[in-house]
């Protein structure tokens, strides 16, 4: 029982993604006014945030159809202008919460408060990204019927997608991530600070 009762809360979870979708189910206006999306987003590593900086999610899709997560900050101060647009990125085994563990120790919000528009990813496999796989059935429980024969064509092909390499990152994580900052941000360049495998995968990128 106790298991069925855990796969009925990961149902309603999933279906919660499904409807609303990420952009805005952790979007700082609406969790405050959704006590229960509020409590799954606390219990994700999201809180409420505190009123110098503004915090959302967003998405991207990769060219092979990963659905990447990023969290933005930025301050709520009108004084503080924009300088720069900032990506930090996770290394191998965490997710982009890494930057902002909580409101005391957290290089996400510093950068915010000091004038940068913050984004923090998470690569394929981590947080919040999803494979595309997860991606269909969240479209499917969307009921976006045009879309039903073709993802259920692609199913059996889509299990194959579970594995990845550092290639994958450097490839098709990155160019998605940076043309998605560069468009909401407004800036032409973005900076990248990258810990661990987060910084090596930059190199790659560079070279490419």
């Amino acid at each position: 029982m106790k298991i069925l009762r855990l796969a009925a809360s990961v149902i309603v979870i999933a279906a919660g993604f499904a409807i609303f979708g990420t952009p805005y189910l952790f979007a700082e206006d609406v969790t405050g006014k959704m006590p229960i999306m509020g409590d799954i987003a606390e219990s994700m590593g999201i809180e409420n945030q505190p009123s110098d900086v503004a915090t959302k999610v967003y998405s991207t899709k990769t060219d092979d159809g990963w659905m990447l997560s990023l969290n933005r900050y930025t301050s709520k101060d009108p004084a503080v202008k924009a300088k720069a647009a900032v990506i930090l990125c996770h290394g191998f085994n965490i997710n982009n919460k890494f930057w902002d563990l909580d409101k005391t120790c957290s290089l996400a919000r510093y950068l915010a408060r000091n004038g940068y528009d913050v984004w923090a990813p998470s690569l394929r496999g981590s947080g919040l990204s999803s494979k595309p796989l997860i991606a269909d059935v969240r479209n499917l429980i969307k009921l976006e019927l045009v879309n039903i024969p073709q993802t259920l064509m692609r199913a059996p092909l889509d299990l194959t997608k579970f594995d990845w390499t550092v290639d994958d990152h450097i490839y098709k994580d990155i160019p998605a991530i940076i043309s998605l900052v560069k468009e909401k941000s407004g800036f032409k360049k973005v900076y990248w600070i990258g810990h661990s495998m987060g910084g090596i995968i930059m190199f790659g990128y560079l070279e490419t």
